[in-house]
Parts: C-alpha cells; sequence; structure tokens
C-alpha cells in the first residue's frame, strides 16, 4: 500500500549491510529534518525526527530527502549507494501527488556516473527528472556533469536524440546557475557529440523550439498579470534561462561560427525575456574574439553596448571596453543613470 514503510523490511529487501544501518537510520532522520525545515522554515520536530522514518518514508517525494542525505555520505559503501538509488527510481510515481522523489536527478547522476544506466533508461529518467522541478533540487555540479557525460556517451542512441536529451536537460538547471553552466560547459566540450549538434543545442537554447515556444503576445501577458503569474517552471513555456542563453552565443563563437555576424544579430534584439543576456554574450564573444574582427566595428558595437539595455549590460561593456581601450572608454560611465554602474567606473579609475 502506498506510503507503507518499514526501515526493517526496506534494509533487509535492499540487503544493507548491518554495520550501515545505524548510520542510514540517522541519515533518514536528517532528511526528515531537511524537509520539515524546507516544508516549515524551522524544525518542526526537532533534530533528527527518526521516530517519523517508518510514517513519512513511505512517500516518495520525503524519501527523496533520505536518498540523497545516504548518497551524499563518504561512510556509505558504493554497493549501498546504488541499492538505496535503484530503488528511488521504482518508487516514482509521476502522476501521483508527491509521487516524484524529491532530489531523484542525485540518484539518477549517481547510477549514471558508475554507468548503470543504458542509453534506453537514460532517457527515460532524463525525461522523469526533467517534468518535475523538484526532481532537479539538490544537484551538485559534479551531479551535472555525470549526468552530460553518461548521455553524451549513450552512443546507442543517436546524435540527434542526444542532442534533444541534452537541450532538455540543459535548461531544467534553471534554479541552479552554476549545475547549468559547468554541465554545459561539459557538453560543448565532450568528443563524442558532434559540433553541428553542439551548435544545434546553442541555437534552440538562444531561440526556443517553435513547437515549444510560447507567442511574444502570451509572454507579456505573463509579465503584466496581477498578481504576476509564475509558471512552475520556465522551462515548461520553452524558455531557456537566461545565464544558458548568454553562454550559448560565446558557444557559438567558440565552435566556429562567425563572431562579427553573432554580435550584430544578438546585440540589442529587443526580445523582452532575454534581451540582455544576449547582449551580454556579445561582450563576452567582443572579449574573446576581438582580434578577429574589424577594429572599427568592434569599436562601433562597443559603443552600441553602453548605450542601451539594463545597468548590468551597460556595466559589462564598459568592463570589456577597459580591456580593449583602458580607462578613456569607462570614464563616461561616471555619468550612467545607475549609481551601480558610476561606482564601479570610479573604483575602476582610481585603481
Amino acid at each position: 500500500m502506498p506510503g507503507e514503510f518499514s526501515f526493517k523490511r526496506f534494509c533487509k529487501r535492499l540487503r544493507i549491510p548491518k554495520n550501515e544501518r545505524p548510520l542510514i537510520e540517522d541519515l533518514f532522520a536528517r532528511g526528515l529534518e531537511k524537509y520539515y525545515y524546507d516544508l516549515y522554515g524551522y524544525h518542526k520536530y526537532g533534530p533528527h525526527p527518526e521516530f517519523l522514518i517508518n510514517e513519512r518514508m513511505g512517500e516518495p517525494y520525503i524519501f527523496g530527502y533520505g536518498a540523497v542525505q545516504v548518497l551524499r555520505h563518504a561512510d556509505i559503501s558504493d554497493d549501498t549507494k546504488r541499492r538505496v538509488a535503484e530503488y528511488t527510481l521504482s518508487i516514482v510515481r509521476p502522476r501521483e501527488e508527491y509521487g516524484v522523489p524529491f532530489g531523484l536527478a542525485v540518484a539518477v547522476s549517481y547510477l549514471a556516473a558508475h554507468k548503470a544506466l543504458d542509453g534506453r533508461r537514460l532517457e527515460r529518467m532524463i525525461r522523469s527528472i526533467g517534468e518535475d522541478r523538484e526532481a532537479m533540487r539538490g544537484l551538485k555540479v559534479k551531479d551535472g556533469e555525470a549526468l552530460v557525460d553518461a548521455l553524451l556517451s549513450a552512443t546507442s542512441l543517436p546524435a540527434e536524440k542526444r542532442a534533444d536529451l541534452l537541450h532538455f536537460l540543459l535548461i531544467r538547471f534553471e534554479r541552479s546557475p552554476n549545475v547549468g553552466k559547468a554541465a554545459m560547459a561539459r557538453a560543448m566540450a565532450h568528443p563524442a557529440l558532434p559540433d553541428e549538434w553542439k551548435k544545434q543545442v546553442c541555437n534552440w537554447i538562444i531561440d526556443g523550439r517553435s513547437e515549444q515556444r510560447p507567442s511574444l503576445a502570451m509572454f507579456d501577458e505573463i509579465l503584466k498579470s496581477q498578481p504576476p503569474f509564475r509558471p512552475f517552471s520556465m522551462a515548461m513555456l520553452g524558455l531557456s534561462p537566461t545565464y544558458l542563453m548568454r553562454a550559448a552565443v560565446l558557444w557559438l563563437a567558440r565552435l566556429g561560427e562567425e563572431p562579427l555576424a553573432l554580435c550584430e544579430r544578438y546585440l540589442d534584439t529587443g526580445r523582452p525575456y532575454e534581451s540582455d543576456a544576449l547582449s551580454q554574450g556579445v561582450a563576452d564573444v567582443i572579449l574573446e574574439f576581438h582580434a578577429q574582427m574589424p577594429p572599427q566595428k568592434v569599436r562601433e558595437l562597443m559603443e552600441r553596448g553602453v548605450k542601451f539595455g539594463k545597468a548590468a549590460v551597460r556595466k559589462r561593456f564598459y568592463a570589456v571596453g577597459l580591456e580593449l581601450y583602458g580607462p578613456d572608454f569607462v570614464r563616461p560611465a561616471l555619468e550612467d543613470g545607475s549609481k551601480r554602474v558610476r561606482t564601479w567606473a570610479q573604483k575602476q579609475l582610481l585603481d
């Protein structure tokens, strides 16, 4: 019956060594402590509420809290971790309320890193974790990299399928910028995916996919709604995290796209969601590839970059200008409309 759980039966079923059982029981209690803290903002049942393990660990979502603790602990053997990770995958009930374990991606990543998932199973698991935002919580950089490595190394899947899954996965790191950036860098440097598909993933990140991307009118309504509507996941709207959009512009240049054409295409697009991120990506391309572009064109792009966009965009262009042209390029920033930019400029010119 769903919801029933017996720690003793769990240990017997998974053949957990007796010497590890006390520690796992303690880790499950720590998971419950974190669950209640996340839910209420305080330790409702005190630290390490072991007395609730049998009562609450039968719910897949809550079990995930305990599983993440086990998979992270250095003193638990790899065999036990593998069994706990497999058990976590086995209790996924995607159509039930709280049926997807918290941090499911951590379990998938662990199994992927230990080559315990073939291509087709990995595909199913990536789709599963991508459909529930809570499943992506608890990830660390190494987890994201392990998922990318396993996916792109699964050559039993066609390159087109791996690229599709990579895009699906990357845009769901929206709440974990450090994980998403590292995962994307790992993917773009991975030898198993052809460059043409890496470029396609970058283009999907920037421009979306026609079958997923909302109309501008729809997005405008979302932004103007009162109270503001916030979707469960921006990825559900076919929108990529803006930090990935910025990175995608630079990766396109690194993958051989013509830098000047990229800069002219993505500087100040006027698109309501991503224009500033793309403009910052242009600044990154200019910094890294200015030597491959006509100097006059670079200067024109830089002059445009400091005249529009949010303060973060102007500041980024001024910072690149400082690198390329020295302090004189930064002096106009002393009269910028943003105090943040003016303060930054003052500091740069005093140093």
